[in-house]
């Protein structure tokens, strides 16, 4: 009896959380202003909390813009060739592409858009980039203590450094996107919690160790693609695990990275020495490799 009344009443609490959860959905969609735009200065004013910009097909080049803005979320930082703009406390923000639209940004040590203290953001069908490619500081999406990110859909490419960077971040989605064409790396995360890569391809990458990982727990790709990517002699590995030379070597045991996985991917004709540089806490499930320059 006492077993009976115990699975009602959590039964009853799993569906009162439910509702509630529904309840705080709808009041967010509810809330939700919608914004529709069609050059860059109104999309960079657009960005605010609660709001849901769609963007018109067309090329938005920020750098054309930037300096017209007068969002107080926006702060103009000027990165040696050009200004960057960094995104801050912006919450319930998403930004969809209806047809074919694309992001850039001129200088080449800028990152195309960085979120600092963001959260529910979702990003869908966009891509973006650098009008002219090169050896530089700058990536393309760069994220700084944000919770509950979803990329989409959505296509990076033409940094200086890298596609998608993540530091002190929790619960980060990225699916059916492609990240490729950047000069240093694909992916760094640092100090992040649930973050996930599925059906995303990654190509034409190089020269560094390309997915860079330090402190995170639960990190996940699944049913990727990995091609025509490579490393050098200096930094040779696919995946670099609490290793890293730009910001030194992970030595306390309680920052080690936990719980990641590689599963059902696909690895082609990638020209990398090493395919990871620490495989403890790293696993491996029923991915194919064929013409690659490691072993495994």
């Amino acid at each position: 009896m006492l077993l009976i009344n115990y699975k009602i009443m959590k039964r009853e609490k799993f569906i009162i959380l439910l509702c509630v959860s529904v309840l705080i959905l709808s009041i967010n969609l509810i809330s939700q202003n919608v914004v529709k735009v069609d050059n860059t200065l109104d999309f960079l004013n657009a960005i605010k909390s609660n709001t849901t910009i769609e963007l018109a097909p067309g090329i938005y080049n920020i750098s054309s813009a930037i300096e017209n803005q007068t969002n107080e979320n926006i702060s103009i930082i000027d990165n040696y060739d050009g200004y960057e703009p960094d995104i801050y406390r912006v919450n319930n923000l998403t930004i969809k592409g209806k047809g074919e639209v694309k992001i850039l940004l001129e200088p080449r040590y800028a990152w195309v858009m960085m979120f600092y203290n963001c959260n529910n953001l979702s990003i869908e069908g966009v891509t973006f980039g650098h009008t002219e490619k090169g050896y530089c500081m700058g990536g393309v999406l760069g994220f700084e203590e944000c919770n509950n990110v979803v990329i989409k859909s959505c296509s990076l490419y033409g940094s200086g450094t890298v596609g998608i960077s993540a530091n002190n971040c929790s619960n980060i989605s990225v699916a059916n996107s492609d990240i490729h064409d950047c000069s240093y790396g694909l992916v760094y995360l640092y100090n992040s919690n649930n973050i996930s890569f599925s059906k995303t391809q990654f190509r034409n990458t190089g020269e560094f160790n390309l997915i860079e990982i330090m402190n995170c727990n639960t990190v996940k790709f699944e049913k990727c693609k990995f091609t025509d990517n490579f490393t050098n002699e200096y930094m040779p590995h696919l995946f670099s695990i609490d290793e890293n030379i730009w910001f030194g070597y992970t030595e306390d045991e309680s920052q080690l990275s936990s719980d990641i996985w590689v599963k059902k991917c696909q690895f082609k004709n990638n020209k990398i020495q090493s395919f990871v540089n620490n495989d403890s806490n790293f696993i491996v499930v029923g991915c194919k490799f064929s013409n690659n320059g490691f072993d495994l």
